[in-house]
């Protein structure tokens, strides 16, 4: 089976003008350059970002359930809401359990489901299974993964202090008092014009990212943005870290009527594979500045 068939990144599919993709303006205007004047409250916020992602980096174990809602309307005004609903179960160094489930409404909702994948890996092959095709692929696990191989977003938020960056009042999000850290648009500093000028089109139409933290345990609550019109909200629910997770979880068995497809020998990839992604769309066109 070819990475193209059943693949185990990102789901960005496009759905007769439907972009499916979540925090879709954090990454493409809010690359945060550093600074050399940055305010008490930018430290404040750097420093509660490093502790979130640190709590994620150093997890041995973890599940959640993670729904992403997204709506909005497509170039030619036509309405669309898409919820994406996604169960992760990980096991270090590299056993994990993810489902995706796609559903919504408007143009091109009946496609959604298309979309739906499961990723089972018990730490020595990789299976991901497609629904929609009755089929499923294999591949040699990773030697490695960690729960920000899996949430690319904890990935690309950044720790390091910046003027963008501010903390807003704190609020109660999910039942749970919660940091919040707004980001704003900051072009990313030595872009060439043609790219400054495609970054200024992009942030002249995307408002700040909002990111809710648990201030007990420097999780993520919630992420929402807006952006081109689309708003898009993600919640972190169920959160557990370093529990207990029966072993059959990573077992993969195929479904009844499902067909094992084998790639071409030709598609065959040098090197370890990479970690599959769970949240959808959260590679930057520019870099993240650290």
């Amino acid at each position: 089976m070819s990475d193209q068939s059943v693949s185990s990144q990102c789901i960005v599919r496009r759905r007769k003008g439907v972009h499916l993709r979540s925090a879709v303006g954090i990454f493409a205007v809010a690359a945060a350059a550093g600074s050399a004047s940055v305010s008490v409250q930018a430290q404040d916020c750097g420093a509660i970002l490093t502790k979130m992602k640190a709590a994620y980096t150093g997890a041995r174990s973890y599940s959640a359930s993670i729904i992403m809602h997204q709506k909005g309307k497509t170039k030619d005004g036509k309405a669309f809401s898409i919820t994406s609903k996604q169960s992760i179960r990980f096991k270090a160094p590299n056993q994990l359990n993810v489902s995706v489930a796609l559903s919504g409404q408007g143009v091109g909702s009946e496609k959604f489901s298309q979309g739906d994948k499961t990723i089972v890996d018990d730490g020595k092959i990789l299976t991901i299974y497609i629904p929609s095709r009755k089929a499923y692929g294999k591949r040699p696990s990773p030697p490695a993964i960690t729960v920000p191989d899996l949430l690319d977003v904890v990935k690309r938020l950044p720790t390091a202090n910046a003027d963008n960056i501010v903390k807003k009042a704190d609020a109660s999000v999910n039942g749970r008092s919660a940091f919040i850290i707004e980001i704003k648009p900051k072009m990313q500093a030595g872009l060439p014009p043609a790219e400054q000028a495609k970054w200024k089109q992009l942030a002249a139409h995307a408002g700040p990212v909002h990111v809710s933290i648990d201030k007990s345990s420097y999780t993520l609550l919630r992420i929402t943005e807006s952006s081109n019109g689309t708003a898009v909200d993600i919640d972190f629910n169920d959160q557990l870290f370093n529990g207990n997770i029966a072993a059959s979880t990573f077992n993969f068995v195929p479904p009844p009527g499902a067909t094992e497809m084998k790639p071409p020998a030709a598609n065959a990839q040098p090197g370890n594979p990479a970690a599959p992604r769970v949240l959808p769309g959260t590679i930057p066109p520019t870099p993240l500045k650290k």
